[in-house]
């Protein structure tokens, strides 16, 4: 409506403007008449007084800030009647003066003050509006919740009735933890934190990822160890699968509490397949690179320093290297068990020449070597794995 009333007005005008101009065209064509100018001359300023006041009029009647809505008709309602709030542009969008302002470029919501009455500006940079409604300073350039505290620059929050940085720790069950690697949260139930990093547990238990991995089929950890260009299990392998025993039980149980110490024994169609994702069954050759490296006498070297039979008051061997090997001993496809602590025999994934048999190296109490040979696949032994390299 503010619009029709405009245009209506400044026709009004446009008129008097044509009006005037045809006078001044007759004022021009009768001052070179011969009628006398003194009577021309008065005429004509009488006209030019009576127009000009006319225009004025009706300019002063027209409402300023509907000629401005003219110009932004954004700031018009929907059904034709004008706001009667400001509208004001922040960086290319509009805002509302009354409940908004502008900070670089960016709208924000006015804001209580300290007591949360009212809505004021304020500045983004050092304070911000809390959920109640309060201007509130940062705390060390961090926002806060009403139930956390400001101490020192640092953000508190409270857990089992003590405060804790929300910074640098977490609550969980009323437990404060310390966030891992200083920014990451985690379960602690389920997690834990080693270094900077979150690692899963292992069967619920933590572990060192150092020296450790877990098998997460079952949640045992084994310890392994780099030798060389090899890493290699520090420990005999212990995964119950199908057609494994532990040493002395046919029935797949531990009634000798053997398996772990000594792990499980294999036949040499489970030991193909059995080692966790990302490890596998040495081959004859992957052996050989090891017994090389660590030189005779080898058995000596990679015997665990206990858990061997007693060779003349000794009870293993130097352990140089930490593949802290241990005498499993063996089993026949029947289950008759024998030489525990006394041999120790591992399967490699290399067949022999012959059908059904297949390479294992064997370490004993004692000797101080180390030696392979070709055994039935159908035997059980002890199954060391390496970690397959990229």
């Amino acid at each position: 409506m503010g619009n029709i009333v405009i245009s209506q007005k400044t026709s009004k005008i446009k008129e008097k403007y044509d009006y005037f101009s045809k006078n001044l065209y007759i004022y021009i064509i009768m001052t070179f008449s011969p009628i006398p100018k003194t009577f021309l001359n008065s005429a004509i300023m009488a006209i030019l007084v009576i127009i000009i006041f006319s225009c004025s009029d009706e300019y002063s009647s027209i409402d300023r800030k509907t000629a401005e809505n003219i110009e932004n008709p954004a700031g018009s309602s929907s059904n034709g009647e004008s706001s009667s709030s400001v509208e004001t542009r922040c960086g290319g969008d509009l805002y509302n003066e009354e409940t908004q302002f502008c900070h670089n470029e960016i709208v924000y919501e006015k804001c209580g003050d300290e007591n949360g009455l009212g809505k004021y500006d304020y500045n983004p940079d050092t304070h911000f509006c809390n959920e109640n409604n309060y201007t509130i300073a940062k705390c060390g350039g961090q926002k806060y919740k009403p139930a956390e505290q400001c101490r020192s620059g640092i953000v508190e929050g409270r857990c089992g009735g003590e405060w804790y940085s929300i910074q640098s720790e977490f609550c969980h069950d009323s437990k404060i933890y310390d966030k891992c690697g200083g920014t990451d949260i985690y379960i602690p139930s389920t997690h834990f934190c080693s270094g900077n990093a979150v690692y899963g547990k292992c069967g619920g238990s933590d572990y060192n990822p150092l020296t450790h991995f877990c098998d997460t089929r079952d949640g045992k950890s084994y310890k392994y160890v780099k030798i060389n260009t090899q890493t290699w299990m520090a420990e005999n392998l212990n995964y119950k699968a199908t057609y494994s025993k532990c040493y002395g039980d046919s029935t797949g149980g531990d009634s000798q509490n053997r398996c772990d110490t000594y792990g499980r024994l294999y036949n040499w169609s489970t030991a193909m397949s059995v080692c966790p994702t990302g490890w596998h069954l040495p081959s004859h050759i992957e052996w050989q690179i090891l017994t090389n490296f660590v030189g005779n006498p080898v058995g000596t070297k990679l015997k665990a320093m206990n858990g061997w039979n007693n060779n003349n008051g000794v009870f293993g061997g130097t352990d140089e290297f930490g593949f802290s090997a241990l005498p499993g001993g063996y089993s026949s496809s029947t289950y008759n068990f024998s030489e525990v602590g006394e041999r120790g025999y591992w399967w490699s994934a290399t067949q022999g020449t012959s059908s059904g048999i297949a390479y294992c190296h064997y370490i004993t109490y004692n000797f101080g070597n180390e030696y392979y040979l070709t055994k039935g696949e159908g035997l059980l032994h002890s199954v060391r794995c390496l970690k397959t390299e990229a």
